[in-house]
């Protein structure tokens, strides 16, 4: 890669990728099928003048049907139906009834996957709230969406991974939320402050939580 003017560098490890992209002095152009970048050193390439493209979108579907599948478990807990069944136990009451129509939810992070996350629940009579950088479109601006955390049954997490997303769901994050509210997960896991999530799930401080990180 050294010799390279163009290069594609999607390792198995995101370790990999950056030692391999940062090796590439010569790089013009560096390309990844993915839709994170958190794999590459932004500054280094932003100094060399290289040019990175990156895959934004291309899972977006399958993504944003998974975020919705794991608000749906939720809130029929279909964790609990799977392991009942696997039991061969046949109870009378269902263990998740929460209906999804007219619940709230707020997604952070309201760019191509987000929006697609908003659309599905829209569908579900879910009124949706997305968080941009820039407030566009009646969305909530990165500074406001705290204050507001209680008002929502569902968050979710489709931000990408910056230094101002590490640790975005903390301690008083999830004290502020809902005490039925479900945190659903589907972008990177150094968002939540994970010890805090373990404590407030075992205080059963919040409905739950839905991680594919």
């Amino acid at each position: 890669i050294g010799d390279a003017d163009i290069g594609w560098v999607d390792m198995n490890r995101p370790g990999w990728t950056g030692e391999i992209a940062a090796a590439g002095e010569r790089l013009k152009w560096l390309s990844t099928i993915y839709a994170g970048i958190d794999a590459f050193d932004i500054d280094l390439l932003k100094g060399r003048g290289t040019i990175l493209t990156n895959g934004v979108g291309i899972n977006a579907i399958a993504v944003a049907e998974y975020a919705v599948l794991g608000i749906l478990a939720a809130a029929k807990r279909f964790d609990e139906v799977i392991r009942t069944a696997d039991r061969r136990e046949w109870p009378t009451d269902a263990p998740g009834k929460i209906e999804l129509f007219e619940t709230r939810a707020l997604v952070i992070g309201y760019g191509t996957i987000g929006r697609m996350i908003g659309d599905r629940l829209a569908a579900f009579g879910i009124e949706v709230t997305g968080v941009t950088r820039s407030g566009r479109d009646g969305t909530l601006t990165p500074d406001a969406w705290r204050a507001r955390i209680a008002d929502y049954d569902w968050i979710a997490l489709a931000a990408p991974s910056t230094d101002a997303t590490t640790a975005m769901i903390g301690a008083g994050e999830l004290a502020a939320m809902k005490p039925g509210a479900w945190l659903i997960n589907i972008a990177r896991g150094d968002m939540v402050d994970q010890d805090a999530l373990i404590a407030a799930l075992h205080k059963r401080r919040i409905g739950g939580a839905f991680l594919d990180v």
